[in-house]
């Protein structure tokens, strides 16, 4: 199969490469997309990932699928879930937003068929939060948690991230969505705003991001944040910290202030999903203002997305070893 641009990344496959394949489930979002080859039971036969996301492949999104999976469904047809961001206005078709509280089922009996010429394809609809007079939204990361969530009623889940996602489960459905831009924010100070003039790229230094996450958290008024942030520039000019360091610092200043907002006390264990460098860097966070946290499954969503076809009537009831 040829995909656009490079290949995309195989990961070696944990069952038989000749088990039968009963579901074909790809989170797609801005940037990037990752498929899975799951058999019924959830087992994954076969993961890729690629730099496809819905702003690369040029509004063609039926083609981008086609190359991606089309050799995963030789053996006859494939029910196929998407979520993410393809299910938004840039994307393939924007599906309609869930209103919060919202369990497993509706997700699984609000899936929206797509026109594609072979593949039957359907997408997850995203949630939306409308409390207290404030909107909030996600798209992808609801399966996810539900994935995490696994045998569980409730839950506090942190989703880093460009826009990390705080979300809260009760009774086994989603009640809260919070979001925070702290990753967007990091990039627009550290390349587009005077802090980024005394900074080089240095090494890991968790001793400034410590540092950094100690004082965003720090007690202080709604715009204290504003100020510390010139702290960054300042911190350089007086020789506090070394301009490897200020990245770090920047960085910690941030998720220290999204951390003391979205956890509270701490009183409440926060369980981590992802599986990038972020998860590993909030988590050293979350040590330092003493929050108690775990980290989920990287492929969490993986038992969520079988769990969703089977609801949906799209996988037989056998019982499954990775199902919600």
């Amino acid at each position: 199969m040829q995909c656009r641009g490079d290949d995309p990344a195989r990961e070696d496959a944990p069952v038989s490469a000749a088990s039968t394949t009963a579901l074909i489930a790809v989170d797609w979002g801005t940037t990037a997309l990752r498929a899975y080859r799951l058999t019924a039971s959830g087992d994954v036969i076969e993961t890729r990932r690629s730099g496809d996301g819905i702003l690369s492949v040029d509004g063609a999104f039926a083609a981008a699928l086609t190359r991606h999976v089309e050799d995963w469904t030789a053996d006859g047809a494939v029910p196929v879930l998407l979520s993410g961001m393809i299910g938004s206005r840039q994307g393939w078709h924007e599906t309609p937003y869930l209103t919060c509280p919202c369990s497993l089922q509706q997700l699984a009996d609000a899936l929206v068929p797509l026109d594609h010429p072979r593949l039957d394809v359907r997408v997850v609809p995203g949630l939306a939060d409308h409390r207290d007079g404030r909107d909030d939204v996600m798209r992808g990361e609801e399966v996810q948690v539900f994935g995490a969530l696994a045998e569980a009623e409730t839950g506090h889940f942190l989703l880093p991230g460009t826009h990390s996602k705080w979300v809260r489960v009760r009774d086994r459905r989603i009640v809260e969505i919070r979001t925070y831009m702290t990753g967007e924010i990091y990039a627009a100070c550290r390349n587009h705003t005077i802090l980024g003039r005394l900074m080089d790229e240095g090494g890991w230094c968790e001793s400034s991001f410590r540092r950094g996450v100690a004082d965003g958290a720090a007690d202080g008024t709604p715009g204290a944040l504003l100020g510390r942030l010139f702290g960054v520039r300042t911190a350089g000019l007086f020789d506090r910290l070394a301009a490897g360091e200020l990245p770090d610092y920047l960085s910690g200043l941030l998720i220290g202030a999204e951390l003391a907002d979205a956890a509270g006390d701490g009183s409440e264990p926060v369980t981590i999903v992802g599986d990038s460098g972020l998860v590993e860097r909030y988590r050293t966070a979350a040590d330092t203002l003493s929050i108690a946290c775990s980290l989920g499954e990287s492929d969490a969503s993986v038992g969520a997305y079988i769990a969703i076809a089977r609801m949906a009537g799209l996988l037989g009831q056998s019982g499954s070893r990775r199902g919600v």
